[in-house]
């Protein structure tokens, strides 16, 4: 298949990749050019996208199937966008890298699958329905996948730890994806297995805090303080208020009919991996 990749930067590597080695031409764009060397050197054909502009869109008309990866605009730019799109790119199958986001707010400890009704949604989530509702009125074939935490090789734990992560008690459940496990998932989507709607998450839902704790304990280092959890909320950003202090304890129903097992089904193995190729400071 000829597959473009719409928003190629770091999971979008690790997809394009896994998709050369399996034989297929790969078109990734991004607005820039700078950090794609890599990805040209492996046989990609790298592009600059502007999916705000429009630029660039045209040299994605080709491709069979199409990965969007790129975060969505304010809600009342999104019908623009996707109209640009839809002119650009005519109606074929299209993979959406949504978010777990999308079920909003869940009562605590709740498991969240395919089939939970949406709680109250943050910005976020409400950004990612309205784009993923838009591309289907367009006429794509979109392809959802709502996707937990990515962690993976240089963005982990450790490098979170070194920059001096806050932390604290009483977090919530959190579910995470692997990168490597969450481009198999998004690979397997374009195939003819590929369906509507699946949660890409590993099978380990945890506090931040106790993968810190595991994280150090493997490193040797001495964890930072752990306040409760009022003095962090005041400590944080907007933005790592609504993703630290809103976990969602997801499993999936569906994964299986793509993936029917995950390389790092927990963190403890997807920290053992990163741990060594972790590249700072030990």
């Amino acid at each position: 298949m000829r597959v473009g990749l719409l928003g190629a930067g770091y999971s979008g590597g690790f997809l394009a990749r896994k998709l050369l080695d399996r034989g297929h031409q790969v078109v990734a764009g991004r607005r820039s050019l700078q950090s794609m060397g890599a990805l040209e050197a492996r046989g990609a054909e790298t592009r600059s996208v502007d999916l705000s502009t429009g630029q660039g869109l045209a040299d994605f008309a080709y491709c069979d199937v199409l990965v969007h990866l790129a975060p969505p605009p304010d809600l009342a730019l999104i019908e623009t966008e996707i109209e640009r799109l839809a002119r650009a790119l005519g109606p074929k199958p299209l993979v959406y890298a949504s978010t777990t986001g999308v079920f909003g707010r869940q009562p605590s400890g709740q498991w969240v699958d395919e089939n939970t009704e949406p709680g109250p949604l943050q910005t976020r989530g409400e950004r990612r329905v309205a784009y993923a509702a838009g591309l289907a009125e367009a006429g794509f074939e979109v392809r959802r996948v709502f996707v937990a935490g990515i962690y993976g090789p240089g963005r982990s734990m450790f490098e979170s730890l070194k920059r001096g992560l806050i932390l604290f008690e009483n977090g919530p459940l959190t579910s995470r994806i692997h990168v490597e496990d969450l481009a198999s998932i998004l690979e397997a989507q374009l195939g003819p297995k590929g369906l509507d709607g699946v949660i890409a998450c590993d099978e380990a839902p945890a506090p931040t805090l106790e993968l810190a704790r595991h994280a150090a304990s493997m490193a040797g280092w001495t964890l930072p303080p752990v306040l409760d959890r009022e003095e962090a909320k005041a400590k944080m950003s907007e933005m790592a208020r609504e993703l630290r202090l809103s976990g969602r304890r997801c499993r999936s129903l569906h994964r299986a009919r793509l993936l029917p097992t995950l390389r790092y089904p927990s963190y403890r193995e997807g920290l053992a991996s990163c741990w060594l190729s972790f590249e700072g400071d030990r």
